[in-house]
């Protein structure tokens, strides 16, 4: 059931995708509670990334020796 979530969102698993902004990031355990009873299980996890450039203005003042 969640599985199918993940793959609507993050797309089918091992396949590439440069336009990707949605990774699944393995999993995690947790319990939820199913019937009245608390049942545990591992939820998949997702991952957002935003690819963005960042210029820093002082970037060549690392760069610089000065002696």
């Amino acid at each position: 059931m969640l599985d199918v979530e993940v793959e609507e969102k993050a797309g089918p698993k091992g396949k590439h995708n440069k336009d990707r902004t949605i990774y699944s990031y393995g999993t995690e355990k947790t319990s939820v509670v199913l019937d009245g009873r608390k049942v545990k299980i591992e939820r998949p996890r997702l991952c957002v990334y935003k690819i963005r450039k960042l210029t820093l203005k002082d970037s060549n003042s690392f760069s610089r020796r000065t002696r």
